[in-house]
């Protein structure tokens, strides 16, 4: 483009309206993405007074205004915003534009808008950002399965794939995990930590421990004493020939411990939750059999209603079941909705959020579980969910990790080109624990003048 500047004024102008017709071309082409590359040659030629900032205004406001060429006024304006934040003109000439980019409501654009917002130095209703503390690279994990986090010790628990398991200490969560453990079991052979949890009270961790077909897979249990240290409890055998797909530490009303097994029957895999308590934490006390149709990847609680017990399958459903029912109990709702495996499932106070790999968040009053009070689709699948500080809720997906607001859904940060498999809040939501190759903390902090 610097050429072009330097032709004559005949030639410069039949050479920059070939080149503009070409650049709006490949922005505004159906079935593609617009081209980075004449997204940054429009701005390049804002920069070089090729065209006039009026002009690019008002086609950006035309692409704006029509949802299939939106894009690619959502990707020079990134551009402009990224390269001449604090540039008077381009602010005066842009202004305009702010009502129409915050109309943009599909959540493929949520970080470009906010990001498009924020260097232009516009309102576009975010009142918190997700701030990087730090990243963890947990060695000896290769990659994390699974975490559990303890509000009254402030600590976090991580297994991995080598077949370890790390308490990582409060307050700042050191480089080295406070204490570790190697799971083992005949042979040498490792156990993956497919799932775990922490005890209400934060004195006990229950992961659930799978090796192969042929090795039972069993549930290993570790105490924290008074002092604060960690040591092997109880292991609790299972019969040969069960996948554990699901772990979770209830309260004593419910049993203590409930974990997801899917087992052979005659032929058939039967897929059940097991319930663990009494007088010991490794005594099985019930079963609600036949729970789902398909495995079974999340168990979960209520801390509203101790006697709610929440599951979530592959078969698309999500159930409640209360357990002061009897044996062979039906649940007590059953919420068709998703359309894909269930992933995550998070109840807080009234509400219910559950989320599912066919990339929709869907919230849920408790009173009333005929159908979602709302829902919001995301550009990716959704891995995890978890409720944090400010009546806002973290989301997970296989490409990115975003800050939304409960009432209404809204996104108030994201953060691109990440996957998590787990999130967990801290004590408060304050701090997000986000764990797959490595431990990465967030802080949500809330923007100036929210």
């Amino acid at each position: 483009m610097h050429i072009v500047v330097k032709l004559e004024e005949k030639l410069r102008a039949k050479v920059r309206d070939d080149v503009l017709q070409h650049v709006l071309k490949s922005l505004t082409s159906s079935g593609s993405d617009p081209s980075p590359l004449a997204a940054a040659m429009m701005v390049e030629m804002v920069k070089l007074d090729l065209v006039l900032l009026k002009g690019v205004a008002t086609t950006l406001e035309m692409l704006l205004k029509d949802k299939h060429s939106r894009r690619a006024a959502i990707a020079v304006l990134g551009k402009l915003s990224e390269q001449h934040p604090a540039n008077e003109a381009v602010n005066r000439a842009t202004s305009h534009l702010q009502t129409l980019v915050l109309q943009v409501a599909d959540p493929t654009y949520d970080y470009d808008v906010i990001t498009i917002c924020r260097n232009f130095g516009w309102k576009c209703g975010s009142k918190a950002s997700l701030v990087h503390l730090k990243t963890i690279t947990a060695s000896p994990h290769q990659r994390i399965l699974s975490s559990a986090y303890f509000p009254g010790r402030d600590e976090l628990a991580t297994g991995g794939s080598e077949g370890n398991v790390a308490i990582w200490g409060s307050p700042s969560f050191g480089d080295v995990p406070a204490a570790q453990f190697t799971l083992t079991g005949p042979g040498n052979i490792w156990y993956s930590p497919v799932g775990m949890d922490a005890s209400p009270k934060g004195s006990a961790l229950a992961v659930a421990c799978v090796a192969s077909r042929t090795l039972a897979p069993v549930i290993k249990l570790f105490l924290c004493s008074e002092s604060g240290v960690w040591s092997l409890g109880d292991t609790v055998n299972r019969t040969p020939n069960t996948i554990m797909t699901a772990i979770k530490a209830v309260s004593t009303r419910i049993g203590g411990l409930c974990v997801a097994e899917s087992t052979e029957q005659e032929g058939e895999l039967v897929h059940d939750v097991v319930l663990f308590g009494g007088n010991s934490a490794t005594s099985e006390t019930r079963k609600l059999a036949r729970a789902h149709s398909d495995y079974i990847t999340v168990v979960t609680s209520s801390a509203e209603n101790e006697n709610w017990l929440l599951t979530g399958s592959r078969d698309t459903l999500v159930k409640v079941w209360d357990t002061r029912n009897g044996p062979g109990t039906s649940p007590a709702h059953s919420l068709q909705h998703h359309t894909d495996t269930i992933t995550s499932i998070a109840a807080v106070r009234d509400t219910l959020l559950t989320a599912s790999l066919d990339n929709m968040l869907c919230l849920w009053d408790t009173r009333k579980l005929k159908s979602p009070v709302t829902e919001r689709p995301s550009p990716s699948p959704i891995l995890r969910v978890a409720c944090a500080t400010g009546a806002s809720v973290v989301v997970a997906t296989t490409q990115s990790l975003s800050l939304l607001s409960l009432h209404p859904f809204h996104a108030h940060d994201v953060v691109p080109n990440v996957c998590y498999t787990e999130v967990r809040p801290n004590h408060d939501g304050s701090v997000i624990f986000a764990t797959g190759d490595s431990i990465d903390l967030y802080a949500i902090q809330p923007l100036p003048g929210a």
